[in-house]
């Protein structure tokens, strides 16, 4: 484990100074390290006055000040190692003694060693604006400790690097430290990596104990010896609950910190080591019943560290690029080699995997973007193509003059927004449209408008619509008449039919990846693309932000909506304006004024408030922990109150939500839980469900059984990433009973995130009312149904209701998530939050998602005030194309390590270089704004005219 905290001058010096030489008596117990100490005449053993004279800025040996420290001395990294380790040091003879802590100090070196190449910088002016250099030297004062202040065994290093660092002209400067808190988790895991890879070559053997974090223990030190042992440990997480409820609104961190500063007893300085050693094996050996300690010396005789490697170093390497580049289209190198340390820990030293991400850059399977950043070459070609694909040309679906027919003949007041997004789609000749519209401007009232359009031109069964959840799929064909499905679905089974609309709604949640696909049918089967949504909204959950991306592309045209047609008081209307507007502070008044802001975790008032009125409120929740805890709550109360009645117990199936780490250690699955196959892999095919059978947790194997057939699936590999989790579990539903779908099912016709109300229930066949539709179903059959009175922001994107309350971790809010909560509600919203001060900070916050466009734009910038050809060469070619020199001047061999043919590249590449308000999407563009001037004058003169008669 590793924290990081700055200290000023008196903090530091008196922290290190107070406990000199308790720890160890007789022994060394600090010593200088790192290349800025070298250059200072520092080595060897600490000497307190020197340390002292450091952390006032002041040099160690002369009369001089070194560097101006006034407000920051310098920053503590503390290396704690495993408790198992921190007991066998303890209580294990000399020998034992000295293999861990040998293991523990090469491994906090070798992290400072990193430290020291990479993130060693200062700061300096450069153009106008402050630049940060590398350096490469470090001053650093270690100090290592062995118990806690409870005497526990705690092996320990505090590494003080102090905030001096050399320039290469030899001027000592104020060090630079963004990167160590930047990069906190990786050094963390490198720590951990080395360690364990340390203590399995001196035969100890691992066992992890949290995949998702990267934990482990020694294998053979008993969990009663770790608990006995962990009195420390016990303080602090008593004390962060006792001011978790004493400060609700406090972020986890800070709490962690005071929790750790507060329950700190001040040490015995005068104790007798060698008496608290006798102590601690004395308690061990109460715990293991008189069972000699000598088997704590014999541990790392075991032979398991000898079993052959599951993962090569670039196979983890390759394993955790994969998982990167599904969630992100841009990553850094500690990313990708802190995933790989998890998927393979203590298998692989940090310089393998160095090397092993230098030999994919080197191959070109990663493709460098920046200094520190990367995407893959598929990422990199298709978000390209997207770009491309958007610039194709195909006809329109009506004239322009059916267009102006039905506007002035509809029954229904369409905004200017709607207008022009409803002429676009129907008379535009580009292949992919894009509309902008904020939330509650009528975007499916508008697609409804397109669809009975097209119905009276015979083409309504052209239209198919596609939203990334179930429910928001659900809405969209509700209100739009257009015969939608989820994503997922679209992808298992795509159309056939050619001349095809597909209308992608909620697109700011599409991935790149998932949008590639998309405009690939449409081009295979000949047919346009709508995509509509909100990038102010939730962004995607896989790789890039293809939606953002498009509206800044400078030929492609976007219509925005933006007049609000949801809000229907003046409270909402606020609202909606503030926040559109980035007024947070108004938007926050507006709350606070009408006491519609909370600061509480108490369920029970959030529940309260919600049985008011709960047939047209949407509950929000940011955790699934808060959903089940609410669900629980608020069915209690309405089973209390008769309003669900009949209640029995239904087996049913509940999603375990491992993350892409964990997902790849046998130790987080269970026999008799049932897999699902996410896509085709080994024999299963997308949706395909298996029961674990075994578990081989030596092997790291699972065996399912599929179709009476035994199935062994390695989760070393790639293929873990496909597999889906759920437990079996046993649940109260009875009759009134509001239910959630959970798994889409095509022949129930069901989707991931529906709702409906159980009407009646005979053994495993239920009945539920869903929408104006009663269905029914054999819950054996489909089991994938949980209480729907709370769900998560994320499910709640596209719904509509008349008011909202949603309890925020204000630690998790953003602009995004804060923007989504508000503005599902027509009439009423209220905020129940552990912190209004946490809440307001970090909803300044957006949610930010990178693509290589992003990366490729800023080269064409740069190349643009630094080539003084650029502008004449870009204005000189034929159809804004630049010439091949241009083209690699600007990015190297970017084409050819992505595969991109430099002519089409050519063609394109003009359009970055420009903003959108430069755009030159004049095509069709005249023509529908003259429709729609003519449009709104009609109706100017039908109302003047109704003015008249009036009068």
């Amino acid at each position: 484990m590793l924290s990081i905290a700055n200290m000023n001058s008196a903090q530091a010096a008196h922290y290190h100074a107070k406990d000199q030489n308790y720890y160890q008596q007789d022994k060394e117990t600090s010593v200088w390290t790192g290349k800025g100490a070298e250059r200072l005449g520092l080595s060897g053993e600490i000497d307190i006055k020197q340390f002292e004279r450091l952390c006032y800025g002041i040099h160690p040996s002369e009369e001089r000040t070194l560097v101006d420290i006034s407000e920051r001395a310098g920053t503590d990294l503390t290396f704690s190692a495993p408790k198992s380790a921190s007991i066998l040091c303890e209580l294990g003879d000399e020998r034992t003694n000295q293999l861990i802590r040998t293991a523990h100090d090469q491994a906090v070196q070798t992290t400072l060693s990193f430290v020291e190449d990479h993130y060693a910088q200062t700061r300096e002016q450069k153009d106008g604006h402050r630049e940060a250099i590398s350096t490469g030297n470090l001053i650093i004062a270690k100090f290592q400790h062995d118990t806690s202040r409870e005497n526990d065994p705690s092996l320990h290093t505090h590494c003080f690097i102090v905030n001096a660092t050399q320039k290469e002209n030899g001027e000592w400067r104020a060090l630079h430290n963004d990167q160590l808190f930047t990069h906190k988790m990786f050094l963390g895991q490198t720590y951990r990596n080395e360690l364990a890879k340390n203590l399995r070559e001196q035969g100890f053997a691992i066992e992890i104990t949290n995949a998702k974090e990267g934990f482990f223990e020694i294998k053979g030190v008993s969990k009663e010896l770790i608990s006995e042992f962990s009195q420390r440990r016990e303080q602090v997480l008593k004390k962060y609950q006792e001011l978790k409820k004493q400060y609700p609104g406090l972020e986890e961190e800070k709490l962690k910190e005071m929790a750790t500063t507060g329950s700190r007893n001040v040490k015995d300085k005068n104790a007798d080591r060698s008496v608290i050693k006798s102590n601690n094996i004395e308690r061990a050996k109460t715990i293991l019943a008189g069972k000699d300690l000598i088997y704590l010396n014999q541990l790392n005789s075991s032979h398991a560290n000898h079993e052959q490697q599951k993962l090569t170093a670039k196979d983890a390497v390759d394993l955790s690029i994969r998982i990167q580049s599904e969630k992100t289209s841009v990553f850094n190198r500690e990313d990708v080699m802190k995933n790989a340390m998890k998927l393979s820990l203590g298998e692989h030293s940090l310089s393998a995997m160095q090397s092993a991400f230098d030999d994919h850059v080197n191959e070109r399977s990663i493709v460098q973007l920046d200094q520190n950043a990367y995407s893959t070459p598929e990422l990199l070609q298709k978000e390209f193509e997207i770009v491309a694909m958007a610039k194709n040309r195909t006809d329109p679906l009506i004239s322009a003059q059916h267009v102006e027919q039905y506007l002035s003949h509809t029954p229904y007041n369409l905004t200017k927004g709607q207008q022009e997004a409803y002429a676009q789609i129907l008379t535009s000749n580009e292949s992919i449209s894009v509309i902008q519209g904020d939330a509650g401007t009528g975007k499916t009232f508008m697609l409804k408008a397109v669809r009975e359009t097209l119905e009276s031109q015979k083409q309504s069964s052209n239209l198919r619509g596609v939203a990334f959840t179930g429910k928001a799929s659900e809405e969209l064909e509700r209100e739009s008449g257009i015969p939608s499905t989820t994503l997922h679905a679209f992808f298992v089974n795509p159309p056939a039919e050619k001349n095809m609309v597909y209308v992608v709604d909620e697109a700011s949640m599409v991935s790149s990846l998932q949008m590639h696909h998309l405009c690939e049918v449409a081009r295979e089967n000949h047919s346009k693309i709508v995509f509509i949504g909100d990038q102010k909204q939730f962004q995607s959950l896989g790789a890039g932000n293809m939606f953002s991306q498009l509206q800044k592309q400078s030929d492609i045209r976007i219509v925005e909506m933006t007049e609000n047609k949801r809000a229907q008081t003046e409270l909402m209307r606020s609202l909606y304006s503030s926040i559109k507007s980035k007024d947070l502070e108004e938007a926050f008044g507006i709350l606070e004024k009408h006491q519609r802001l909370h600061e509480t975790t108490d369920l029970e008032k959030i529940k309260n408030e919600y049985l008011k009125d709960r047939h047209d409120t949407l509950l929000l929740v940011d955790t699934n922990a808060n959903r089940r805890a609410l669900n629980e709550l608020i069915r209690a109360d309405l089973v209390a109150q008769n309003e669900v009645t009949q209640s029995q117990p239904l087996s049913i199936k509940e999603a375990i939500n491992l993350n892409e780490i964990e997902k790849h250690y046998s130790s987080n699955y269970q026999v008799g839980q049932i897999v699902v196959a996410q896509n085709a892999f080994q024999g299963f095919s997308a949706g395909q469900e298996a029961m674990i059978t075994t578990i081989d947790h030596q092997a790291n194997t699972i065996t399912v059984m599929k179709d009476e057939q035994r199935i062994k699936i390695d989760l070393s590999k790639a293929h873990a990433q496909a597999i889906q989790t759920f437990a079996i579990k046993e649940k109260a539903f009875g009759i009134g009973d509001k239910i959630v779908f959970t798994k889409n099912n095509r022949n129930l016709k069901f989707r991931n995130g529906e709702a409906a109300v159980i009407q009646a229930i005979h053994g495993n066949i239920i009945k539920v009312q869903k929408g104006n539709k009663e269905l029914a179903f054999d819950a054996s059959k489909y089991p994938y149904i949980d209480h729907g009175y709370v769900i998560t922001a994320h499910k709640s994107q596209g719904q509509t209701t008349s008011r909202v309350i949603a309890f925020t971790n204000a630690q998790m809010a953003n602009l995004n998530r804060f923007y989504v909560q508000i503005t599902r509600a027509k009439c009423d919203a209220l905020i129940y939050t552990n912190s209004i001060a946490t809440l307001k900070e970090n909803t300044q916050k957006t949610q930010i998602k990178t693509s290589t466009l992003d990366y490729f734009r800023s080269a064409m910038q740069h190349e643009a005030h630094t080539n003084h050809n650029y502008e004449r060469t870009f204005n000189e070619q034929k159809e804004r194309r630049i010439s091949r020199g241009s083209t690699l001047s600007i990015l190297g061999d970017y084409c050819t390590k992505c595969k991109i043919a430099l002519a089409d590249l050519s063609r394109h590449l003009g359009l970055f270089k420009r903003d959108r308000s430069e755009a030159s999407s004049t095509r069709g563009k005249d023509q529908m704004k003259n429709i729609l001037l003519k449009n709104e004058r009609e109706k100017a003169a039908q109302s003047r005219t109704q003015s008249r008669e009036r009068r």
